[in-house]
């Protein structure tokens, strides 16, 4: 069992690399005011969306194979206890994937398409008064 996770391991690993090309590949066209190329975010969350949702695809895969576990143990202990750990591990994986999809968004939204400016604009306009 090992030797299959090492394989499915470095089959991840090798294929990194090929998602940001399959996202859309990397492109340097103008900059933004703030220096960020215009097409960063973009191909950021397309990268990020593409591993996640591999992630997410091997996780309810796992799911299976738990349920397929503990169905075929037959009573025996060991079997179902193997089983309901792979069934845990791969929801609490689902759980970190959905977390960092969530922290991936808000960092593209706020740090790098707003240029991380936009607080402080909102501050600023905020404690402008209109007229004396």
């Amino acid at each position: 069992m090992n030797k299959a996770k090492s394989i499915l391991l470095t089959a991840v690993l090798a294929l990194l690399p090929l998602s940001t090309v399959l996202a859309g590949g990397w492109v340097a066209p103008a900059n933004k005011p703030n220096g960020v190329p215009e097409d960063l975010d973009k191909t950021i969350l397309s990268a990020t969306n593409w591993i996640l949702g591999l992630i997410s695809l091997i996780a309810v895969l796992a799911i299976i194979w738990g349920g397929v576990q503990y169905l075929t143990s037959a009573g025996n202990e060991d079997t179902m206890r193997t089983a309901k750990k792979t069934i845990t591990y791969a929801i609490i994986g689902l759980v970190v994937a959905g977390i960092a999809y969530s922290i991936v968004n808000v960092l593209i939204t706020t740090v790098i398409t707003d240029g991380g400016a936009a607080a402080g604009d909102a501050a600023n306009t905020n404690t402008v008064s209109g007229g004396m």
